[in-house]
């Protein structure tokens, strides 16, 4: 979350320095004795009180808001200054608790004491602003507006699917992906016949003719037209403008790239299309981590910018994946790296499913796709095509926090995803401590809607690591735990569990094992009625099988131990097709498995293990290791097409791969009985640094559709019309309405099956008269709008409790929405005719839980205070009337410079308790005021 000034706060007063009345000033009348002001509080001559002193009074339990603290020195003086010099002195110990929290010197002991005391003075503060009546203003914790409308909405399904550029310069030029062997089929399908007619392309049909972006353009047209059906395909032509910088103090031009050419398919409206390709091969999918960290290697600077990526590779001798513009860091076989929506920070894992779609399982940390988060951070799940083109979001809808570690598709398109969590996720569910985490799962249907999800928690700290389903569609987690989970005895420190459910989320039962010291899961794999489960028990390798013939009593069958691993780990396991368990990961030590097939490089080196599917040793077990002389590191494996696939860093030279930059990704693919490397490619990213963190393969997913920028399988879009798929809302979310001056608000509570028409129904049918609840549909989302229903009515939108807040997860700011007009002379007034109305711009989930919370809570605590102090003039002014005007050139009144000091005065108290933690510095202010 990021809260920065806003300057929205001081229109007023400039609309007096430029030449018109404080519409302010004209709507309070007379507030006070006439010519007399109280002296407000943060006037220069008035005594503060230390930082240290408000900070001790806070943590003393002392209330934050206190009217009968707050002193008047003129007699009879409107009750509207007192009132406001207490929010000020609440806001005031807010921001020291919050610049304490941000001092290094502050005890950490401390900290957590700071945290609930400025969670008990933000909750004083709401309640304070909303049930206080004002005589000459109207005041919101929020912010003023004409109308509400949602930044998150449901996506719209589109008539058209546009490629990536596959080339620049001109739609004549010859494209290299074009040529040789380019063979392809489109399925047609009619929605209202159900009748499919199959086109089938072969650029070797257009002969001598040059296969460019217009020639193949028209070669396919005139095949889907041959073939009667409706579906064309048009030239998208991207540009890009001339840009302008500033390079030492100079203006340079930046003059326009190339247009970039790409296809566009239209009539999806009408007909569904799908594609697929005669010839194909393997795929690899990895998520990247793109950027280097840390440039001046310090690690108490935060310069580093990075990136997240989804990069694919086609596989085999017959890779012909072609350059595309742009491309700055191309490998072979390299078909797209396509950057992942802002606010995620990491991917935990990666999958394919049946119909050619890649999933991710991912963190974020801010607004995704345009779903706002609700807390600190959140677990997302993103579904793309094979082509790189975003099919959907899923935000979890965390309260506080959420990570996630794995994620699982079945066979009809389900996808399971679990992790950890603090805090809710759904109503009244905390967990037995809301401040430590638990495991979580949760399983989606094949449109992304949420089917179920369970908490299950142990009496210390426990989070969920892999994932699967069996072949009837039960769920079986592993995960880590620090105490007792399902009625299971610790053994000491880090324990491992394995839970099953049924396909409606129901327990069936768990299981609880490990060491004295600390264990792990890195994956799970389900072989018939055998569950097998890969980790670390301690520093070694360690392989469990579980009957679950019942899963509602699972028992322990076999374990093996893969011996110490050097400081590596375990990464993964899966099962090879025939009756084998194949474990990867990293190794720093020789593992004691059966028959070394590809010796040891050095140092840190991948490594691949082969055993039978019941555990027990035999002649087949064998152990092949991947690496160079360097410290290579898997980050994440997979199994696929019998083979053990691998990802990870390396920094030195690689069997037949040489070093490209600093710090290289890696993947290879090992045939671990026979000791080959099947596949094998290095790669790198921008500042010659990558990080891959997850990977899948498609053993179908490479072919001729690659060349052209074209999915795999039938066009999707979007997921879910509902709107807790499609934004991080989750049943029983809240917000409320209170309209006009009535003082109970209306409360209005997000269903499971919240649509946006079924939402705008509720409001309209809550006796919200005054409400006007509708849709808006542009290009590309459905979005929510609340505006007044005529000129004379507002309404406060507020928000719902912590971690529950719907306005938060829809992406609308609380506040009033009342209309306005605007007056030559009086400027800017509320067309209610009521008295002018300002917003503190307090978001409602201001903490101090990290660094980036606490500079936002000073930045969003700033911008209250300095409203406030606004408020204040304008009463000032209102209270001391004066005929002279200001004009655009000339002298300044005397009441001007007045305003002016007392706004300077404001600020450089502000500036001097922020110090420079806050966007809204005196000097940078100061400006503003000429």
């Amino acid at each position: 979350m990021t809260v920065t000034f806003d300057t929205s706060v001081l229109v007023n007063w400039y609309q007096a320095k430029a030449g018109f009345a404080s519409a302010a000033a004209t709507a309070a009348g007379g507030s006070g004795a006439s010519g007399k002001v109280p002296t407000a509080p943060w006037n220069p001559g008035v005594k503060q009180p230390k930082t240290s002193a408000l900070v001790s009074a806070a943590l003393s339990g002392k209330s934050f808001i206190d009217e009968k603290a707050a002193k008047l020195d003129v007699p009879n003086a409107s009750a509207d200054y007192k009132k406001l010099f207490a929010i000020n002195q609440g806001l005031v110990t807010l921001q020291a608790l919050a610049n304490a929290a941000n001092d290094s010197k502050t005890p950490a002991y401390q900290l957590t004491q700071i945290q609930a005391a400025f969670d008990r003075g933000m909750n004083e503060l709401s309640k304070y602003v909303q049930g206080t009546k004002f005589a000459n203003f109207r005041l919101t914790e929020g912010v003023v507006n004409t109308a509400a409308v949602s930044a998150a909405g449901v996506g719209v399904a589109s008539d058209s699917y546009t490629t990536a550029p596959l080339v620049s310069g001109s739609a004549d030029t010859v494209v290299s992906a074009f040529q040789g062997t380019v063979q392809f089929s489109a399925d047609v399908t009619n929605p209202s016949t159900g009748n499919t007619t199959t086109v089938n392309f072969d650029l070797s049909e257009m002969g001598a003719t040059p296969r460019t972006m217009t020639n193949v353009t028209l070669y396919m047209n005139d095949k889907l037209k041959t073939a009667g059906v409706g579906i064309r395909v048009q030239l998208d032509r991207t540009d890009s403008a001339a840009e302008t910088a500033t390079v030492n103090g100079k203006t340079v031009t930046i003059s326009a790239s190339q247009p970039q050419f790409g296809f566009k398919f239209t009539g999806l409206a009408n007909e569904k299309l799908a594609f697929s390709a005669p010839t194909t091969a393997p795929s690899v999918f990895i998520a990247q981590t793109a950027g280097n960290p840390d440039p001046d290697g310090k690690a108490t600077t935060n310069d580093g910018v990075t990136q997240q990526e989804l990069l694919k590779l086609e596989t085999g001798s017959g890779a012909d994946a072609a350059r595309r513009p742009g491309d700055e860091n191309y490998v072979s076989g390299r078909v797209f790296s396509e950057k992942l929506p802002d606010g995620v920070t990491a991917v935990h894992a990666t999958a394919t499913g049946a119909d050619g779609s890649v999933y991710m399982l991912a963190d974020a940390t801010g607004t995704v796709s345009g779903q706002p988060i609700k807390g600190a951070q959140d677990a997302v799940l993103l579904k793309y095509d094979s082509a790189g083109k975003l099919i959907y979001t899923q935000t979890l809808g965390a309260g506080v926090s959420a990570s996630g570690a794995s994620l699982a598709v079945s066979a009809d398109g389900k996808v399971a995803i679990a992790g950890a969590i603090t805090g809710e996720l759904d109503s009244g569910d905390a967990g037995a401590d809301a401040k430590t985490s638990d495991s979580f799962v949760t399983v989606f249907d094949a449109q992304g809607q949420e089917m179920w999800s369970d908490r299950q928690g142990a009496t210390g700290a426990d989070q969920a690591q892999a994932v699967a389903f069996d072949a009837s569609g039960r769920v079986y987690v592993a995960g880590k735990t620090q105490g007792s989970i399902g009625g299971g005895t610790p053994s000491g420190g880090w324990d491992g569990y394995l839970r099953a459910y049924d396909t409606t989320g129901a327990v069936l039962s768990t299981r609880q094992f490990g060491t004295a010291g600390d264990d792990s899961v890195a994956g799970i794999v389900v072989n018939g009625t055998d569950v097998l489960v890969a980790g670390q028990d301690g520093g070694s390798g360690m392989v469990r099988r579980f009957d679950a013939t019942d899963p509602r009593q699972m028992s322990l069958a076999a374990t093996r131990n893969l011996g110490a691993l050097g400081g590596g780990s375990v990464s993964g396991i899966g099962l090879d097709g025939a009756g084998n368990v194949l474990i990867g990961g990293t190794t720093g030590a020789d593992l004691g498995v059966g028959t070394t097939t590809l010796a040891r490089g050095g140092g840190l080196d991948g490594f691949g293990v082969k055993l039978s599917a019941d555990l027990t040793a035999g002649a087949g077990d064998a152990v092949a290791y991947y690496g160079g002389g360097g410290a290579d590191k898997v980050t994440a494996v997979t199994v696929a097409n019998g083979q053990l696939w691998l990802t990870g860093t390396a920094t030195a030279a690689l069997p037949s791969l040489s070093a490209i930059g600093k710090q290289d990704g890696f993947v290879a693919a090992l045939d671990v009985g026979a000791g080959a490397v099947i596949y094998s490619q290095r790669f790198t990213a921008k500042d010659e640094m990558d990080a891959p963190e997850a990977i899948a393969v498609d053993t179908g997913g490479g072919s001729a559709l690659d060349r052209l920028g074209l999915p795999k399988g039938t066009i999707q879009y979007g997921g879910s019309d509902l709107l807790t798929a499609a934004t991080s809302l989750r049943a029983g979310d809240q917000f409320q309405i209170r309209q006009g001056s009535s003082p109970t608000p209306v409360t209005i509570t997000i269903a499971a099956n919240e649509t946006l028409d079924s939402l705008t129904k509720k409001i309209q049918s809550a006796g919200l008269f005054g409400v006007v609840a509708t849709t808006v549909t542009d290009a590309n989302h459905t979005t929510l709008s609340l505006k007044p229903a005529t000129d004379r009515q507002s309404f406060e939108l507020l928000p719902g409790p912590d971690g529950r807040d719907a306005l938060q997860s829809l992406g609308i700011k609380p506040g009033l929405i009342r209309k306005v007009v605007i007056d030559k002379k009086k400027g800017v007034l509320p067309a209610d005719k009521g008295s002018q109305t300002y917003g503190l711009h307090i978001t409602s989930n201001l903490d101090l839980s990290s660094k980036a919370d606490i500079k936002s809570a000073i930045d969003g605590i700033n911008n209250a205070i300095t409203t406030v102090r606004a408020i204040y003039v304008d009463l000032k002014q209102a209270a001391q009337p004066k005929s002279a005007t200001a004009s655009g050139s000339g002298t300044v009144p005397a009441y001007l410079k007045s305003q002016i000091a007392d706004y300077q005065a404001a600020l450089a108290r502000l500036s001097a308790s922020s110090s420079s933690s806050s966007s809204s510095s005196g000097s940078s202010l100061a400006s503003l005021f000429g």
